[in-house]
């Protein structure tokens, strides 16, 4: 299936057609579970399952379709992850006011593993000017993957490459095209992404 396929889909969705709403939680499946399994912090994994973020998420899309704005994939995706992750907060808050549950049993850096650490205004303006240094795929590889988390094999998908290797590979070019520019500017620390 091609993208502008997974696009009509979305907007045929939103317009109240539940069979292509069907149809693109169908194909989009496994890209929307590792959405939901990705929002949940190491810790939160213990105390709650990546199906259940993902049953009840997919509760809230079919319910709230028609008020998305996105009119693409990838702006959908990130829909569907900001849906995950409120549920996985409200779940947490839950938790933590039940009788018997200490304030003390939420980790103290749960909200950090759920919203990574934000890039300084310094350190953003330097990441938007390497990132304009950058080929168009290896712009996007980085994008995708680092600001939105998308999955290998949908960032592969949206490249319009075949699968999650190819994407792979022009990501590691971007975070090594992307350290070089760095390396220049030590104090500018553009994020963890491009230690790696």
């Amino acid at each position: 299936m091609f993208r502008t396929e997974w696009d009509q889909l979305l907007l045929a969705a939103r317009c109240g057609d539940a069979l292509a709403l069907g149809h693109l939680i169908e194909v989009a499946g496994e890209d929307l579970r590792a959405t939901a399994a990705g929002v949940l912090g190491r810790a939160t994994q213990m105390r709650m399952a990546a199906e259940d973020v993902f049953a009840d998420s997919m509760i809230a899309v079919v319910r709230e379709i028609g008020s998305v704005r996105a009119t693409n994939y990838v702006g959908f995706r990130y829909w569907f992850a900001s849906i995950a992750r409120n549920h996985v907060r409200r779940t947490l808050r839950q938790e933590a006011r039940q009788p018997g549950t200490h304030e003390t049993d939420v980790p103290e850096d749960e909200e950090a593993a759920l919203d990574p650490p934000a890039l300084s205004a310094e350190n953003q303006a330097w990441l938007r000017q390497a990132l304009a240094h950058l080929p168009k795929t290896q712009q996007a590889a980085f994008v995708l993957r680092e600001g939105c988390a998308l999955s290998w094999h949908t960032v592969g998908f949206l490249l319009e490459r075949r699968g999650a290797p190819a994407a792979r590979l022009i990501h590691y070019r971007a975070l090594l095209n992307l350290k070089d520019l760095a390396s220049a500017r030590p104090e500018i620390r553009p994020g963890a992404a491009i230690e790696a």
